[in-house]
């Protein structure tokens, strides 16, 4: 028996997403509760640091976008090689050693990229996220990129934040859309880049870190600023699934879903 309209409207106060899919329609209600993770005690408490870490006010150059302090990453002096086997790097067998990224996690994703990376600073957050079955986990961030690399001519230096040591790119110079400034020790930055979002659905533990990358030389610093860290947990219930025989009908049907929304 196909469900009617009514049986698919679930309200208690909870928000509503409508999800069109190849062959149906999912309704899902979510009630959401935001942790930020941000860095107003000054310090990287609960975060593991490796290389050119800092924490910074508006004196840098840029104004945070949560509170009045943010993280700033950097590549140069400080930051530390992506791989040594006798010095503090990013990339190694364990975090005892000192190293954020077993195995060869970074040396990989530039493989596949056809990048060689050289050094770089990154940190990691030391309490997991939880997903469990039926949550929704959304990541949003602001970023701020900053280079004295040229765009035109430079290395290819890469930001990113990582899951479980999983490198997911953020922005790099040859596509981030960069502006000459003096206001920080960097040539050019984006500005602050504000909601990154980053939508985890699979159950599971994560870890979260960010970092950033030379590529090719030690010569040319690269930096990433990054600020109101959030990890939005939701409940999500898929009430039901509607039958989509063709694109016309499936309209017709949200259109009754909104009206029947409208009037309760």
């Amino acid at each position: 028996m196909k469900p009617s309209v009514t049986h698919l409207i679930r309200l208690n106060k909870q928000r509503l997403f409508l999800f069109a899919l190849p062959s149906f329609f999912l309704l899902l209600s979510q009630t959401a509760q935001a942790t930020v993770l941000g860095f107003e005690s000054n310090d990287f408490t609960d975060w593991l640091t490796s290389g050119n870490t800092s924490i910074k006010d508006s004196s840098y150059g840029s104004i945070p976008t949560e509170g009045i302090y943010h993280a700033l990453l950097e590549t140069g002096a400080g930051s530390t090689d992506v791989f040594s086997p006798f010095l503090d790097s990013l990339e190694g067998q364990n975090v005892v050693n000192g190293f954020l990224f077993s195995g060869d996690s970074i040396s990989a994703y530039g493989t596949s990229q056809g990048l060689f990376y050289t050094q770089g600073s990154a940190i990691k957050k030391q309490t997991q996220i939880e997903v469990t079955s039926g949550k929704i986990i959304t990541l949003s961030f602001d970023y701020n990129f900053l280079t004295n690399e040229n765009p035109t001519t430079g290395n290819n230096d890469l930001a990113f934040f990582s899951l479980n040591e999983q490198l997911i790119p953020i922005t790099s110079v040859k596509t981030a859309n960069l502006i000459s400034s003096t206001l920080t020790p960097f040539n050019s930055s984006t500005g602050y880049q504000l909601n990154q979002v980053y939508t985890i659905t699979k159950p599971g533990t994560y870890t979260l870190g960010f970092g950033v990358l030379d590529e090719r030389d030690f010569a040319t610093p690269s930096g990433l600023l990054v600020d109101n860290i959030r990890i939005e947990s939701a409940d999500a219930e898929i009430i039901a699934s509607i039958p989509e025989p063709s694109s016309l009908l499936g309209l017709g049907l949200f259109g009754l879903l909104l009206s029947g929304l409208t009037r309760r």
